[in-house]
């Protein structure tokens, strides 16, 4: 008797099983999603994952111990619109020559015309899904942003944006018919509030956007702006009581800027902790905010095949050397900012690294981990190839430029240089009467002991000016290299631009003369 024996699949049935086994054999492995957040205004030292003592950022940190902080990470300015710009094309100010939000003047001067590729531009060729939300007037496109973004816009609006309310406004300014502005003002007072978060309407925004993703959708590149951490210092509740429940004084965090602030360098020590305490409310109100982005992304199952970077535009002053806010100096509680960038499967758990790195390693790391050959004209490293200890590149220097008119006779400037050691800042460079401050971040890392004076009759003064000599020359080469592009420029309206002085902003950008071919680093056309 012959024993039954189970038939098998046959040659074909075989054949088709190996097929199926190796249809992705060939397949590159999916590309990551790409999720930028910029948190306006937040200083890295105010973190959790900065070793901050009050607990103002549990989802940002639980976040960070997946992947690297990287402790040592420089803006290129400090203020929004060209750091952001910077964040995005991966080019530092004097190469991207935008360096004011009033563009006629600097579009006037040829070899000032802004320059530079955003990453988005080439992420969307590359095949990914791109889409931007963001806080700030300064974000508009007017001034240059939403470049290759399918989708860029406003989360929260203004008078100026909201559709039906922003035609009746413009039509009643033209025509002069101030009962019209102020009925419309009384209409949607909401539009014509500083104070509102915005943070809620950002997230809201994103998960949204990714609502309407089909399940098989391109990987994509989400950018993700939030404001609420900037003046003025208004949390939501819990938050405005969370770090000072006890405050029994007058500071409320509004009216921080303008010549009748209350919040002055010689307040009661007392009532500057408040104002810090406001300030780390508002972080702790946009922490929570994102940690729905966060448990959402989880949900859908997006976290472990997606990169996200955490970081900031600029810092913010409490008169650790004299003054507040930002915009005015590039010391470094306004030019570092926190750098967290999590990849699962990629960067490993825990990693702290220390080596000097920037906003301009963002687009490099982009790049890389988008399967994008990397840009020759781009100065930044890939931060993921930091984070697994793979980058042996030569020490570093950064650079930060600033153009001040706000609160002076003419327009003044300020260049930084910045490595792992040693931060010097240059005042009016370029000029016969320039000096700088230098401080070793080894012994003084918060520069708060005074720093070297160097002017030129130091000794050191020929070695920095040699040094300065090849930044220029490096600038400049990234300059031209850069690809040119066109920037509308942004017309504010007399009432934004009172507003935009209330939160520490101001002058003109007419108040300077043209200087030529001046590098941003040395005051751009601003060079008097």
């Amino acid at each position: 008797m012959v024993s039954a024996v189970p038939r098998g699949p046959g040659f074909l049935g075989l054949f088709l099983l190996l097929l199926s086994l190796c249809a992705g054999c060939d397949r590159e492995p999916r590309r990551p999603n790409l999720l930028v957040i910029s948190i306006d205004t937040l200083r890295a030292d105010h973190l959790g994952a900065y070793g901050y003592g009050r607990d103002t950022s549990p989802a940002i940190d639980a976040v960070a111990r997946g992947g690297a902080v990287f402790l040592n990470a420089w803006s290129t300015t400090s203020w929004t619109l060209p750091s952001h710009v910077s964040m995005l094309t991966g080019l530092p100010i004097s190469a991207h020559a935008q360096c004011d939000f009033d563009m006629e003047a600097t579009q006037a001067v040829e070899s000032h015309r802004p320059r530079g590729r955003f990453v988005s531009e080439d992420l969307a060729m590359a095949g990914y899904d791109t889409a931007g939300f963001y806080s700030c007037v300064y974000l508009e496109p007017a001034c240059g942003f939403g470049p290759g973004f399918e989708t860029w816009e406003r989360a929260y609006h203004s008078f100026k944006t909201e559709p039906g309310i922003a035609e009746r406004w413009k039509a009643a300014r033209e025509s002069g018919d101030e009962g019209a502005m102020r009925r419309i003002a009384a209409e949607r007072p909401e539009l014509f509030d500083l104070e509102i978060p915005t943070a809620p309407a950002a997230v809201d925004g994103a998960l949204g956007w990714l609502d309407r993703r089909g399940k098989d959708a391109d990987p994509f590149f989400l950018f993700l702006h939030v404001y609420d951490v900037h003046t003025p210092y208004t949390p939501p509740a819990p938050f405005d009581r969370s770090f000072d429940p006890d405050y029994a004084g007058t500071i409320d965090g509004r009216r921080l800027g303008g010549s009748d602030s209350p919040v002055r360098a010689d307040m009661d020590p007392r009532d500057l902790a408040h104002v810090i305490a406001l300030y780390d409310g508002e972080i702790a109100a946009v922490d929570r905010e994102l940690s729905r982005l966060f448990a959402e992304l989880e949900r859908r199952g997006l976290s472990q095949e997606t990169l996200v970077v955490i970081t900031s535009d600029h810092g913010e002053e409490f008169f650790e050397h004299g003054a507040k806010l930002h915009g005015g100096h590039l010391y470094r509680e306004t030019l570092q900012v926190p750098l967290i960038v999590v990849w699962p499967g990629k960067i490993p758990a825990g990693v702290r690294r220390s080596e000097c790195t920037g906003l301009i390693d963002l687009v490099p790391t982009l790049r890389a981990a988008a399967g994008l050959a990397p840009d020759p004209i781009l100065p930044g490293i890939d931060l993921s190839a930091v984070a697994q200890g793979k980058w042996t590149g030569p020490a570093r220097t950064l650079t930060a430029s600033l153009v001040i008119r706000r609160g002076v006779s003419e327009p003044q400037w300020l260049s930084s240089i910045v490595d792992n050691r040693e931060q010097t800042i240059i005042h009016r460079p370029g000029a016969p009467d320039w000096h700088a401050e230098r401080f070793d971040l080894v012994a003084n890392p918060r520069e708060l002991s005074p720093p070297e004076v160097i002017d030129p009759e130091h000794p050191d003064a020929a070695a920095l000016e040699a040094r300065l000599g090849t930044v220029r020359a490096h600038l400049r080469g990234l300059r031209e290299a850069a690809p040119r592009r066109e920037v509308q420029g942004l017309p504010l309206e007399d009432v934004e631009r009172a507003r935009l002085e209330q939160l520490g902003y101001g002058g003109s950008a007419r108040d300077g003369q043209h200087g030529g071919e001046a590098l941003c680093f040395d005051g751009c056309i601003w060079h008097p």
